[in-house]
């Protein structure tokens, strides 16, 4: 029920961005307030949708609340809470455990972001300063941009708290290095401190929107990786893209009612120790799926007509950055769209002699045919049947000296089409025989001696 469809970046204040409801109930004591239900749904323009997504949480909560009841019914409320609080305790004493191992010690990093999605070409400044103390990590974003006047601010419980516990548990706690199982609760971030000044964008003060809060969070994320590399190389990736959000509007007369469709589109890690970073992923804090293109253009007066990996070569390094996705969509009928993305304008980074990847590309195609470059945020864009929509999503930096690379893995890259023969050459110093596609290693070490 805002001031447009789905998401918007240019919005004024949180009034812009709803209607606000301050704790209400739509169920007291199990008895259904009808009246909110109404208000409710009467405030928005996709009220099925809406309703549903409502009931299946409502329907998940009380299946909860069964089997909760059930745990108690046969251990026992001491036996169930003292299991909790174990479970609890143990997450953090092995999450207290990781930390310990690393030196005390601060260290910084920064990274910008595009706009404000209404003051075009005026970067916005984010500092992170990661601090180890012990068995403690306290984070300090001090110095970071003030808070914007449009929607692209991140509140600082629901979002910038979250990215960073999910960025720290993801450095400290990889499940993939752990035998034992590690169980997803708050203990895990017990041993973490954030501190972000009130009134910075990351900690907006009210009324400021913080509509758009789900892009920049990731960035702020990969800032503290970053900081983090300097001293457990070991334990991060190289730069990666950032979440990047397309929501597509419409209406449809005879049904008097509005189609939404949001998109989450598919971005890249950066190579870290032993790997090369993955390809067409969600990054960092996002955690959703793609939506199949049969469902899309089934529901939708949508057509995907391209959705690939990106015809570009990955960041080289010892161990390449990650491929993201390119897409194009084409609206069949009239529309809009809002876009809440970053990264058009600074590259993931790369590490230890690893190159960076490649910027964020939107792509506006209009039904004659015409080009036009977009800036990554926009709000309410009119969309002519006709039009399409292509995003080029940014890719992962790579990580580690490119010339130290497997040769052999180079020349998988080949044979995927992902590098050139030459570009094997002058990127890695891999000579490769474009009749037998073998390497040749003679010509390879020549290569990579004369650097």
């Amino acid at each position: 029920g805002g001031v447009f469809p789905g998401i918007a970046i240019d919005v004024h204040d949180v009034w812009a961005e709803s209607k606000l409801y301050d704790s209400l109930k739509l169920y007291d004591r199990g008895v259904r307030n009808e009246t909110l239900w109404r208000f409710f749904l009467d405030n928005t323009r996709t009220p099925s949708y809406v309703q549903g997504d409502t009931e299946a949480m409502i329907a998940t909560g009380k299946l909860g609340e069964k089997r909760l009841h059930e745990l108690l019914a046969r251990y026992g409320r001491d036996t169930v809470m003292a299991a909790v609080e174990e479970w609890l305790d143990y997450c953090e004493r092995m999450m207290r455990a990781e930390i310990a191992k690393v030196p005390d010690g601060s260290w910084e990093a920064d990274a910008w972001l595009d706009d404000d999605g209404r003051n075009r070409e005026k970067p916005l400044y984010v500092k992170v300063k990661v601090t180890v103390d012990g068995s403690d990590v306290h984070v300090d974003m001090t110095g970071t941009e003030p808070n914007v006047p449009t929607g692209y601010n991140v509140p600082f419980g629901g979002s910038t708290l979250p990215g960073f516990y999910t960025a720290l548990r993801s450095i400290f706690l990889d499940e993939a290095r752990f035998e034992e199982f590690i169980p997803q609760n708050d203990g895990i971030f017990r041993p973490i401190h954030v501190h972000v000044p009130e009134g910075t964008m990351f900690n907006p003060a009210f009324p400021r929107s913080a509509l758009s809060r789900a892009c920049p969070v990731n960035t702020a994320a990969d800032a503290a990786m970053k900081a983090l590399a300097q001293v457990v190389p070991d334990k991060v990736s190289a730069g990666t893209s950032t979440l990047t959000a397309s929501v597509y509007v419409g209406y449809i007369e005879e049904k008097a009612e509005y189609w939404v469709h949001i998109e989450i589109n598919e971005g890249a890690y950066g190579g870290r120790l032993g790997k090369d970073g993955l390809d067409a992923v969600d990054v960092l804090v996002a955690n959703s799926r793609n939506t199949p293109i049969e469902e899309i253009d089934w529901l939708f007066p949508l057509r995907t007509e391209r959705y690939e990996l990106r015809p570009i070569p990955p960041a080289p390094g010892k161990w390449r950055g990650g491929l993201p996705i390119v897409r194009e969509n084409r609206f069949l009928s009239d529309g809009a769209m809002t876009t809440e993305s970053d990264g058009t304008y600074e590259a993931p980074w790369g590490f230890a002699g690893g190159a960076d990847g490649q910027p964020l590309r939107i792509t506006l195609v209009h039904p004659d045919g015409r080009e036009e470059s977009l800036y990554s945020k926009n709000t309410n864009l009119p969309m002519p049947a006709g039009t399409v929509i292509r995003w080029e999503q940014a890719s992962g930096g790579g990580y580690g000296d490119p010339f130290e690379r497997d040769p052999e893995a180079v020349l998988r890259d080949v044979a995927d089409e992902f590098v050139t023969v030459e570009q094997a050459r002058e990127h890695y110093g891999v000579a490769i025989d474009p009749v037998s596609m073998t390497v040749d290693a003679a010509g390879t070490e020549r290569l990579r001696a004369a650097r």
